[in-house]
């Protein structure tokens, strides 16, 4: 496992190793060497910045990670502001607050989306939050629910029942003691990109048209 590292200076480091291989004319410059990193090599590193075992890793997480890159400096932040798919993947459904949460949706603009949610009945605002995002179900590369409740089943099935165009990974528990039949048309039988569905707790007809293709 790699030496504990404080992801909130990565920016600093990468700073402090560039500006060791600049002339010292370029180093005293407005301009400090930073800012001179091409919009290609940031996306890189913010997207090394997504993974997911980040937070295993360096024990910060990849939204925190992300957001204090993009704090380093204002050519950062714009770099950042201008990769809608960054903002996408470090959405947090459990841990984020339903404002942020709409932040981030807002900045992901029609990126790809990666949805990996708990629903709780005490966290109603969290619940409606999500159910927002899933109006974007069209652009959702992947969802991963656990739903402990057949209430909180009820509050989602509209949004599994409109097209999920780019869906490639759907994952459904019910933790709940009652069990209940998934509607036939799920994803209104449109999920042409799917290829891994993964369902406990729930039934659903083995000749639903998600299942066909």
């Amino acid at each position: 496992m790699p030496p504990a590292t404080d992801v909130e200076s990565t920016p600093q480091i990468f700073a402090s190793q560039v500006a060791a291989h600049c002339p010292t004319d370029q180093r005293s410059s407005r301009n400090p060497p930073i800012a001179a990193f091409p919009p290609e090599i940031l996306e890189t590193i913010f997207t090394f910045l997504t993974l997911h075992d980040m937070e295993y890793m360096y024990g910060s997480s990849p939204e925190t990670a992300v957001r204090a890159a993009s704090q380093a400096c204002q050519h950062w932040r714009q770099a950042a502001l201008a990769c809608p798919h960054l903002w996408g993947a470090v959405i947090d459904y459990n841990k984020h607050h339903p404002r942020w949460i709409r932040e981030l949706q807002a900045r992901s603009r029609d990126a790809p989306l990666d949805i990996r949610a708990t629903l709780f009945p005490s966290k109603p605002a969290m619940v409606q939050a999500l159910i927002q995002v899933l109006e974007r179900i069209h652009t959702c590369r992947s969802l991963r629910l656990g739903i402990p409740a057949v209430s909180l089943l009820q509050s989602v099935l509209p949004s599994i029942q409109r097209p999920a165009q780019d869906l490639e990974i759907f994952h459904l528990y019910m933790t709940g003691s009652t069990s209940r039949k998934l509607p036939e048309m799920l994803f209104d039988g449109s999920a042409p990109r799917l290829r891994e569905i993964a369902i406990r707790g729930s039934a659903i007809d083995l000749r639903a048209p998600i299942l066909q293709h």
